[in-house]
């Protein structure tokens, strides 16, 4: 009994892991976009700019926030760079001429404001957050 109890542990564990990474962020898509997952590369080339488009061939919208832990969290987890890191990695891109500017947000609101706005838009929000009138989407390896 001890190793059915734990091994529903592990699995409940193991599902909540995939919609809050490092249990500190929810990955969010506006209500219309079809998608119901994303592996974890697509997020790691979308938030670079490497992957513009959605399957669909819609343009894919990103929104991120200038600061706090879920934005490290989401950055720690995917691109392996820090706030910073990831900063000067964009203004590069856009110096260059060879990206489109991401959303920057101040705030949950912001974000959440983004994201309704725009029906191809991804983002992010604490997991302790409201996620009314929107999508989480899973990431999977």
């Amino acid at each position: 009994m001890k190793n059915i109890n734990t091994l529903m542990i592990s699995l409940l564990l193991l599902s909540l892991s995939s919609l809050c990474l490092a249990g500190d962020y929810v990955l969010l898509i506006n209500p219309v976009n079809p998608a119901e997952s994303i592996s974890r590369d697509d997020l790691t080339d979308i938030l670079l700019g490497k992957k513009t488009t959605w399957a669909d061939g819609q343009k894919i919208k990103i929104a991120v926030y200038k600061k706090g832990e879920a934005h490290r969290a989401l950055l720690k987890d995917t691109v392996k760079k820090s706030p910073m890191q990831f900063s000067l990695y964009w203004k590069k891109i856009l110096f260059s001429g060879s990206g489109t500017p991401i959303q920057i947000v101040n705030n949950e609101q912001e974000m959440i404001d983004f994201i309704i706005k725009n029906p191809t838009a991804i983002g992010y929000i604490a997991a302790a957050g409201k996620i009314e009138q929107l999508k989480v989407i899973q990431v999977i390896e």
